[in-house]
């Protein structure tokens, strides 16, 4: 592992930011606040592809892609069990649909350096 100051503040900010898109998956809604017309399937495709954008550049190691998948998989389970939250089929596929875009970003930028 790398120690460079960069590196570790990316290790810092990747794993604040994938803290912070779980909490913010499996806290209670405040009264009122829904996004309307399936925008929310916008945000949860743009959290996932940011978050797993990250990670992926910051742990190059192929062990952390599927974990990212896993990851999006049951944050949106554990919604199921959130009192104001829900699981949804087409959220889960919007988180996979951003985490595969992110992997393929990371896979092509790996590329382009070696």
């Amino acid at each position: 592992m790398q120690t460079q100051p960069n590196h570790r503040l990316k290790v810092i900010l990747a794993w604040s930011l994938a803290l912070a898109l779980a909490w913010w998956s499996l806290h209670p809604l405040p009264l009122g606040l829904r996004l309307c017309c399936h925008l929310d399937k916008l945000a949860h495709f743009g959290s996932f592809a940011l978050v797993g954008g990250l990670w992926f550049r910051t742990f190059a190691s192929l062990f952390w892609r599927p974990l990212g998948l896993g990851y999006g998989v049951l944050l949106e389970i554990g919604q199921a069990w959130v009192p104001g939250r829900t699981f949804d089929h087409y959220d889960l596929a919007a988180n996979l649909a951003g985490i595969a875009l992110a992997w393929g970003y990371a896979h092509r930028y790996s590329l382009e350096v070696a």
